[in-house]
């Protein structure tokens, strides 16, 4: 079961949020960006994960979920790091959503329960928000949990930017991707027609493939499809080891010739079992997940 903090421990984690706040502002100087970061880069299995998410744009934004999500870096992607499948279980504190005002900090601390041995997993969170009718998701720094005793080799691209060995996305035209599977099993990938219900889906990890915006304020726009014009299902496709497909996404997008000037890229979703096959645990366990590089447009 997750650990619960003590009320020492959240004072403590108060006062320890607000000198991150106050640090983090005095290092970047700056203004009108939304930040998501964790008080370390390198945790123990026994530590806590402090982080805070940091509105330091002009506006309030609306937080709905009471929880980040939570993604671990695998050689298949970024996956759910769900207790029984992966090395541990991430307990996140929940929070009271709501609005968070301009200037205004929320905690988003953690603590994780091991689940077999382990020496280094990679995590990357996001948190969703929403300002003036859209819906937007920061990404934190990516940290580690190390039970090697030595220091970590940092990778130096941007988080969510990774490239993950097994299974590599390029972006052909703004609706139009390339996927290679060098995995050595099949994988297959829901079209944005496909027959799954979003309303009865057992989980907050979304099953479709979305396009994203890039904001000025350090965070991305969620721009998703409208289903509800697909007038026919479409069965998943089926990328076999060693294939490279190129896959249309644009389903019920608007052309690319109204994209509005800027920097987007693709969150990609894809399964290991036909979707067909798939019962709502194993939705929840194995998606991989797996961001695109950016485009300018």
């Amino acid at each position: 079961m997750c650990a619960r903090l003590s009320r020492s421990s959240k004072t403590a984690l108060a006062i320890m949020v607000v000198l991150l706040v106050t640090v983090l502002v005095a290092i970047l100087r700056t203004d009108g960006v939304i930040l998501f970061r964790t008080d370390r880069r390198v945790y123990d299995r026994d530590d806590y994960i402090r982080g805070a998410l940091l509105n330091l744009s002009r506006h309030a934004i609306e937080v709905r979920a009471s929880e980040p999500l939570i993604y671990e870096l695998t050689d298949f992607g970024w996956i759910p790091p769900f207790f029984g499948y992966s090395s541990f279980y991430v307990c996140p504190r929940a929070y009271e959503p709501g609005w968070m005002q301009s200037g205004s900090v929320l905690s988003v601390d953690m603590s994780f329960v091991e689940a077999k041995a382990s020496e280094q997993r990679w995590i990357l969170l996001e948190q969703q928000y929403f300002y003036d009718g859209n819906e937007y998701v920061v990404y934190s720094n990516m940290f580690v949990i190390d039970r090697s005793g030595q220091p970590p080799i940092f990778r130096t691209l941007p988080a969510g930017l990774i490239e993950i060995p097994s299974i590599r996305a390029d972006v052909i035209e703004p609706y139009v991707i390339s996927l290679s599977n060098g995995a050595i099993q099949a994988i297959w990938f829901n079209p944005i027609c496909s027959d799954i219900n979003v309303d009865d889906w057992p989980t907050d990890y979304y099953p479709f493939a979305t396009l994203q915006r890039q904001t000025g304020e350090g965070t991305w726009q969620v721009l998703r499809p409208d289903r509800s014009e697909c007038s026919t299902a479409s069965e998943p496709i089926r990328i076999g080891p060693g294939e490279t497909l190129q896959l249309s996404l644009a389903g019920e997008y608007s052309p690319s010739s109204m994209l509005e000037p800027g920097t987007y890229r693709w969150h990609l979703v894809y399964y290991p079992v036909p979707f067909s096959q798939c019962s709502d645990l194993c939705k929840e366990l194995f998606s991989g997940h797996l961001f695109t590089g950016a485009f300018d447009w």
